[in-house]
């Protein structure tokens, strides 16, 4: 039988092949049996015969192995990982911790545990690779689809701004009509547009006066409060702006050594064409 020999240069495994090729042919059993079946004189001639047979058979395996170890790190990854024979186990133990030598049969059983892992490995890189495909194809489909929202919704404000717009904005508009210099003065007037059925006092945001703190949704609304909620939700409603607006009752709170009481104002959020939320607030 022919041998390899071996020696582990570290503990995780990872070594080095060395003699893999012309390792001499101790004397033994076998050597002799084989040299007699094939009437081979048992002499130095006969021995280096019988080295020169072994070279030609495990030649080309003892290569592969050793270009196998060369080339990746394969057994040190994958050995550990892939189920073993109690036999081919305890043999790779007893490399492992003796330094012993390994046969032929075990190159062949570490190749083919090697080609398995491999295939194990190549198999779910496929996978990932075609998960992460089909993931960009569907953010690269979400991308186009936003992008074609928006571009509808961009021509709705064109289309709009040209038929209702101010002489200011028209004017914008016919100067840089694929540009974006119209759109934002678009959207505000959009949303004027849209609440001006609204007969309350328009105020500025209240989160932009220094006295104010913060906010919260009102819930305990006073019937005031309650009937200007309704009047704006049935104006918006009968002028048709009842998908695009929602009106809300907002309890601001103020500063104690403000001077200001706490306050309660009504919320219009507009969703222009383009799907940017504008804010009309109102005292009530």
């Amino acid at each position: 039988m022919f041998d390899v020999h071996v020696r582990f240069s570290s503990v995780y495994t990872s070594y080095h092949v060395f003699d893999l090729i012309g390792a001499p042919v101790e004397p033994g059993i076998e050597c002799v049996d084989f040299m007699r079946r094939h009437n081979l004189p048992d002499d130095t001639n006969g021995r280096v015969l019988l080295r020169q047979f072994v070279r030609e058979q495990q030649e080309p395996l003892c290569r592969e192995f050793k270009a196998r170890l060369d080339g990746s790190a394969d057994l040190v990854v994958v050995m550990p990982k892939v189920p073993l024979t109690p036999e081919f186990a305890a043999e790779w133990l007893a490399i492992k911790e003796k330094g012993a030598t390994l046969t032929a049969e075990f190159i062949r059983a570490a190749l083919a545990l090697m080609d398995a892992a491999k295939a194990e490995r190549d198999a779910k890189e496929a996978a990932e690779a075609a998960a992460l495909a089909e993931r960009k194809a569907a953010e690269a489909a979400a991308k186009a689809e936003a992008a074609a929202k928006e571009a509808a919704g961009r021509a709705l404000l064109h289309e709009w701004a040209q038929a209702n717009g101010s002489e200011l904005l028209r004017a914008r508009v016919a100067h840089w009509a694929d540009g974006a210099e119209w759109v934002a003065l678009a959207e505000q007037e959009y949303a004027d547009a849209a609440v001006a059925a609204i007969t309350l006092t328009r105020i500025g945001n209240p989160m932009s006066r220094e006295e104010v703190e913060g906010r919260d949704e009102r819930t305990t609304p006073t019937l005031a409060e309650m009937a200007a909620l309704d009047m704006v939700r049935s104006a918006l409603a009968a002028a048709g702006r009842g998908d695009t607006c929602v009106a809300s009752l907002w309890w601001h709170r103020t500063a104690e050594d403000s001077g200001v009481e706490p306050f309660a104002a009504l919320c219009v959020d507009v969703t222009t064409p383009t799907g940017r939320e504008v804010e009309r607030w109102f005292a009530v």
